[in-house]
């Protein structure tokens, strides 16, 4: 179930701001990965642009299988 969208806009509340969500959990992702939805179990919706800038795929970032093995927590939707 999805809880919140991420926001480009700095003056949103902490917690939805894009770059705050990033910096929150940049050390337990792999690159060219970006937030832009919340999951209620704490999870997220990524883009994934490490092939290429182009059309981003969506992961699911599974942030208990993240902090075991950073590649293993993504997940293909």
């Amino acid at each position: 179930m999805l809880s919140d969208f991420a926001s480009f806009n700095p003056e949103t509340e902490y917690g939805l701001y894009i770059l705050h969500i990033y910096e929150h959990i940049k050390d337990r992702l792999v690159d060219h990965i970006y937030p832009f939805v919340d999951e209620v179990s704490g999870d997220c919706l990524y883009f994934d642009y490490r092939e290429g800038k182009e059309e981003p795929k969506i992961v699911l970032w599974d942030h208990e299988e993240a902090a075991i093995d950073k590649e293993k927590g993504l997940f293909p939707i």
